[in-house]
């Protein structure tokens, strides 16, 4: 099966035709990240220099994809065709169309090619070669936008000087329609670290989107200027700063949606107060239902209040241009008080039962889509039902003193009995989790897509592997989400991203494995499994930063440091062994995992100086890796070089700290065995080893 779904037809000694480049030692396996479901090679080479670039009349999306192919073009050191409107379909050139423009549709019956708006579907497209023309026909404008980004990577620069590809056909469509990516803030907001005045950043964030989208990515999110809108806002220049950020916001995400991109704004809290704004600050003082450590005021039955925040949410979503809202109600309680329930005021209780949190629930979802559907009907609207987690259909998960019908009430019955009063337009938002717990939860849900929030973790690590288990909850539902939200690194913004999408569009690409519980693995997730350590890492690097630096870094993605780890271990350790101890370990953010027991998934982990070694020799080898790629610098365009540099810059603290802490804990084992001397040894070594370490980090 996961041959045949990740199907690579290629047929090297076909290319080696009379005239055609030869191919590169890689090109049995092309570096397309993600990759395509079907590859296969047709034969033949086609001259992209100098070809016409037609696109589909007046399709945005087609024309973004043209510049795209003529900028690649560039790049490569040819000069693209002209950019012209497709009116025949018979002249030399490459064509960029929907299924339903008139050129594809002759196109399609010339050539015998099986494209609709069905098939592939969504999202999906097709290439095909012919003598002088390439075909790019997407099943919509967004699949024909995705198709030309599959040809910008194929594209190549031969020893000849001629640029273009070794012939292929390629049929591609996602399996999670909805894949969410980079924060906007922590991730795109990094490119514009250094530049000044809002075009030079508007720059920025826009290079981020245009890489994003190169790779298929559609989803941004994490606005942190808008986590409280109303608290961001407020003041005599309030009105000012809403103008000026806002537009900035709107800047941002028209250019995203333009480019296929459902913009999400995030974590925000069903609160219907808050003590952060001037203006609602008074009500806190005698507030009588549930408040959370951040100062957000929850109640079910202040309909006014609640109005009230709806209204200036969805003014937000309406101001900025987003296409997704993620809300998310109390976080806190776990399975034995979710959603503090216990601690509503005189006024809900008066309105709902201790049984009846669902009642309640309902009603205060639902007023959110009431307004939803007549002022923004096209927003997506995402809920995190609490608990968000599938795993709590199985009552042995049950925090020790929650009696079995208690659990049962404030989870599956629950989830049910909600489903059932829930306005259709709501998606539940729930963690990735094993397969057959998951599909338990879904039948509560019967219906309805979900949006699988996956690895929401805190990891030692700035590359992982745990991408490889977004396969775990797909079952083909086209409006599905995928939510990579957490596991993000703000030292590196890109490889993250980029595995996350290889197993998102391809749930059964190489190395992909089903979740089984453990959400985090220090010693695994790292630098294993080797489909995606030895075989992806470096394609992707090549995607990513080019032949030149791409094959000089993939070692740094493949060498398994851990800063987290190196800079305090035990922080480290407690964020390695959280996760094993249980392995939903944020059911309750506000708990500790010890304070909350459940099942445990894998033993703990256990610290040591051969770990600490491993972490010497894991920097040694990253930074000869940078030191290699550094004299190609200048291949890579102003905002990857700083991706660069920001993993230069920390690699040599990062090995000093590891050497020292290593002599430290060496020293600490042999006085530990009663051998004091070489342990004094040991440490006056350290610190020689220190000052050196010191010098070459202050110098670079």
């Amino acid at each position: 099966m996961q041959k045949a779904r990740y199907a690579f037809r290629l047929f090297g000694v076909m290319l080696l035709m009379a005239g055609a480049p030869a191919m590169p030692a890689h090109a049995g396996q092309p570096d397309l990240v993600p990759m395509p479901k079907q590859y296969e090679a047709s034969g033949g080479w086609f001259d992209a220099a100098g070809a016409p670039l037609f696109m589909e009349p007046d399709n945005r999306q087609c024309e973004i994809a043209v510049r795209e192919l003529a900028g690649r073009i560039r790049e490569l050191g040819g000069t693209p065709g002209a950019i012209a409107n497709a009116a025949a379909a018979d002249a030399a050139g490459i064509y960029v169309l929907a299924a339903d423009d008139p050129a594809a549709l002759r196109l399609a019956r010339e050539f015998d090619l099986k494209i609709s708006s069905a098939d592939p579907g969504p999202q999906g497209y097709i290439i095909h070669t012919a003598s002088n023309r390439l075909a790019i026909i997407g099943s919509d404008n967004v699949g024909a936008l995705y198709g030309a980004m599959t040809l910008c990577q194929m594209l190549t620069a031969s020893a000849t000087g001629k640029v273009g590809i070794h012939a292929a056909r390629v049929y591609d469509k996602p399996d999670y329609r909805y894949r969410e990516g980079m924060s906007v803030d922590r991730g795109l907001g990094l490119l514009a670290a250094g530049e000044t005045g809002d075009a030079a950043r508007l720059a920025a964030y826009q290079a981020g989107i245009d890489r994003l989208m190169r790779f298929k990515i559609n989803r941004i999110s994490d606005y942190l200027a808008l986590r409280n809108p109303a608290a961001a806002f407020q003041g005599p220049d309030g009105a000012e700063k809403k103008r000026k950020v806002m537009g900035f916001y709107r800047a941002v995400n028209d250019y995203a949606v333009e480019r296929g991109f459902y913009p999400v704004l995030d974590s925000i809290f069903t609160c219907v107060a808050s003590v952060n704004v001037k203006a609602e600050e008074p009500l806190g003082k005698d507030w009588d239902c549930v408040r959370d450590p951040g100062g957000n005021l929850f109640c079910w039955s202040r309909d006014d209040l609640a109005r009230k925040r709806i209204q200036d949410v969805l003014e937000i979503c309406r101001l900025g241009n987003f296409k997704a809202l993620f809300l998310h109600p109390v976080d806190g309680g776990g399975d034995y008080d979710p959603e503090l329930w216990s601690k509503r005021c005189p006024a809900c209780r008066k309105l709902w039962a201790d049984d009846e949190r669902w009642k309640a629930s309902a009603h205060q979802f639902n007023l959110w889509a009431e307004l939803i559907r007549a002022q923004c009907p096209e927003l997506m609207f995402e809920i995190a039902v609490y608990p968000y987690v599938a795993a709590c259909v199985n009552p042995a998960r049950a925090t020790k003193g929650v009696d079995a019908q208690t659990y049962k009430q404030n989870t599956v019955d629950y989830w049910g009995q909600l489903h059932a009063e829930l306005d259709p337009l709501a998606v539940p938002i729930v963690w990735l989790d094993q397969p057959a717990l998951m599909a338990r939860y879904r039948a509560l849900f019967q219906g309805r897509p979900v949006a699988i929030y996956a690895h929401s973790i805190n990891a030692c690590g700035y590359f992982g592997t745990w991408h490889r288990y977004n396969k775990s909850n797909y079952i083909g539902n086209p409006r599905d989400v995928f939510m990579l939200t957490g596991g993000h690194s703000r030292r590196e913004i890109w490889m993250n991203n980029l595995c996350d999408v290889e197993f998102s569009w391809n749930t059964d690409a190489p190395g992909a494995e089903v979740f089984t519980g453990l959400y985090y693995d220090m010693d695994k997730d790292h630098t294993g499994p080797k489909e995606i350590i030895e075989d992806w890492v470096p394609r992707a690097c090549r995607a990513l930063y080019g032949q030149e630096v791409g094959d000089r870094i993939a070692p740094v993605y493949q060498a398994g440091v851990l800063p987290v780890y190196i800079q305090d271990p035990g922080q480290g350790m407690y964020l390695a062994n959280k996760y094993r101890r249980r392995g939903a370990a944020d059911l309750d953010p506000t708990k500790k995992p010890e304070d909350t027991p459940g099942m445990a998934v894998a033993p703990d982990l256990v610290d040591s100086p051969e770990r600490m070694a491993a972490q010497v020799a894991a920097t040694r080898q990253a930074m000869t890796a940078l030191a290699s790629a550094l004299p190609h610098l200048d291949t890579l365009d102003k905002y990857l070089r700083k991706s660069f540099m920001t993993l230069y810059r920390r690699m040599p603290l990062w090995h000093m700290i590891a050497r020292a802490r290593l002599a430290a804990y060496a020293a600490r084992r042999l006085q530990q065995q009663g051998q004091s001397a070489e342990a004094m040894s040991v440490l006056e070594a350290g610190l020689q080893n220190l000052a050196t370490d010191r010098a070459r980090a202050q110098a670079i």
